[in-house]
């Protein structure tokens, strides 16, 4: 079917959702064929769709590819005879309308129906789609969506690439971006920010610190104050970082580095480059703001130790009016009472987001487990890992047997059994979500200090998370730990009330080149033990939120 002169319906996903509810289909998404390659493009579903091999993976024998080669619609009705697999092994019908456009004639729009039930009567089916869809719309829509997927993983790429020389060489700028990028969104929320406008400020987090890559790395590392001068040239990170991000997302959403360039201005009008003031600010930029400051004042650094929550809270509240919006800073605390406790799944509060992550790959019980490091990120509905750096393991990473996937976020980490399918070298697809955390698992906000008991002597660590079976701890990646032994551990609480626990460290993640996690197992610790560090850790809670209300209450 040839289309020329178009027109743009922005409803289209939602009358497609309407047609698949009224005619009970189970699965309706649009797909983009390029010559061998097929993306998946808008799952009308409402949820994952389950299709089970990637989907520029797909063999050309496929209903999708036949379908788009003869520009015929084609059905196919399971009979025990196929020849060619079901994108589901659920279904017993698949259709497939080819759409071409005539100025884009080497790309084809694939409108999909999957079917569960075998009696349904096709001919009724298609002939009701084709009387209430416009395909010419439909073509148009998709084609527009589809140079925009390409523009975002264009820009992904290029976004992995700045964040891996990031890491070498601005260490302590790697994960404050995505902290950034987390607080943002989750005061955004409170805004009633639409998903997409969450989307796009969460691209804004992780990138309004990228003009510092200008900036000599002798000045962003220095552990001392800043002299007037380094001060000055720190300065004029906002406007390469406006630079930076006009470039590479700039033509996708313009308004972008605009954010990024005036996440530094002040509500009274005192910050800079331009020294705006009040709501000539971009709310975006105001919101940035606040954020950057929540992750400076709480996150760990090699020259300083993080500030407790109640005094983050503090300077909020001392700042409003002057440094923030008080309208932003007022939702920001609401949004640090609330994660106090910080969530134990952040994939399911951070959908479709990009976070730093590693990917295990097991070849088997006794066999070695090949750690990648990268990123992993949404595309639509699928998640992807993305690695970064040149393999030299000489293990084939196609043979794996299970994977695990773990996300560096908020100074912790998260953890998740995983299918991974590798796409090509440096992509794999990943499916599967399942998180490793029991529901007795507690993440904190806060520091909770103890040290490891070993024959020379005592290493302070930081516990970060604890369960019901063990613990995660950071430290110093110079420590060394032996897997096969026992150690000590020493808990201090503020009240003066100290716990020795006994476990064995049963893996190790390395985050920076500085610092590292630590999972901790408990070794016949007993139950007593266990209730008593639970009591003190809910305590904290309790007690920490009753300050940052005493804090706000004192203003």
């Amino acid at each position: 079917m040839l289309l020329d002169k178009p027109k743009i319906n922005q409803k289209i996903p939602e009358e497609l959702w309407k047609f698949k509810e009224e005619f009970n289909i189970s699965f309706l998404d649009i797909f983009i064929v390029n010559g061998n390659k097929i993306y998946a493009l808008e799952d009308c579903s409402q949820k994952e769709t389950n299709i089970c091999r990637p989907i520029n993976g797909l063999i050309n024998s496929n209903l999708i590819h036949i379908a788009c080669s003869h520009g015929k619609v084609t059905y196919h009705i399971v009979d025990g005879k196929n020849t060619f697999p079901f994108l589901n092994e659920n279904l017993m019908i698949e259709i497939c309308i080819p759409i071409r456009g005539e100025k884009y004639s080497n790309i084809d729009v694939c409108v999909y129906f999957g079917l569960t039930n075998k009696e349904v009567d096709v001919k009724n089916l298609l002939s009701s789609f084709l009387r209430r869809f416009n395909l010419a719309e439909i073509y148009l829509y998709a084609f527009l969506m589809y140079c925009k997927l390409i523009k975002l993983r264009n820009f992904l790429n290029v976004f992995v690439t700045l964040e891996d020389m990031i890491k070498v060489n601005f260490p302590s700028l790697q994960l404050h971006l995505f902290n950034v990028a987390f607080w943002a969104v989750e005061i955004a929320k409170k805004l009633n920010f639409t998903n997409k406008e969450q989307e796009k400020l969460y691209l804004a987090g992780i990138l309004h610190d990228v003009g510092k890559i200008k900036i000599r790395s002798e000045i962003i590392n220095k552990k001392g104050s800043l002299t007037n001068e380094e001060y000055e040239e720190v300065k004029r990170h906002v406007e390469f970082g406006y630079v930076i991000a006009k470039e590479i997302i700039g033509d996708i959403y313009p308004d972008i580095p605009v954010w990024v360039k005036n996440h530094h201005e002040m509500y009274d009008g005192s910050g800079y480059p331009e020294g705006l003031k009040g709501e000539e600010i971009p709310l975006p930029s105001r919101i940035l703001k606040v954020a950057d400051v929540i992750d400076v004042l709480y996150s760990p650094r090699s020259y300083k130790t993080p500030v407790p929550v109640e005094k983050i809270v503090a300077e909020l509240n001392r700042c409003k009016g002057k440094d923030f919006d008080p309208k932003v800073a007022d939702i920001a605390i609401e949004v640090i009472k609330e994660k106090v406790v910080l969530p134990t799944d952040i994939l399911r509060v951070s959908e479709r987001r990009i976070f730093p992550a590693m990917l295990l790959l097991h070849f088997g019980e006794g066999k070695e487990v090949c750690c990648l490091n990268g990123y992993f990120y949404f595309d639509g509905t699928r998640g992807y890992f993305k690695l970064i750096e040149i393999v030299t393991n000489k293990l084939d990473l196609r043979n794996s047997v299970s994977a695990h996937l773990v996300i560096e976020v908020l100074s912790s980490i998260y953890e998740y059994n995983v299918h991974a399918i590798p796409l090509d070298e440096t992509t794999w697809l990943i499916s599967k979500i399942r998180t490793v955390e029991k529901n007795s698992c507690v993440c904190m906000l806060w520091n909770l200090e103890a040290f490891i008991i070993t024959q020379e002597g005592r290493i302070s660590v930081n516990i970060r998370k604890l369960s019901e079976e063990d613990l995660l701890f950071e430290c110093n990646s110079m420590c060394e730990f032996d897997t096969s032994q026992l150690y000590k551990m020493e808990v201090l609480f503020e009240n003066g009330e100290e716990l020795i626990l006994n476990g064995r460290i049963v893996c190790n993640y390395p985050v920076t080149k500085e610092s590292s996690y630590y999972k901790y197992a408990f070794v016949m610790v007993s139950d007593t033990t266990k209730e008593r560090l639970f009591k003190q850790i809910f305590r904290k809670h309790i007690d920490l939120k009753k300050r940052i209300e005493e804090v706000c209450t004192s203003r």
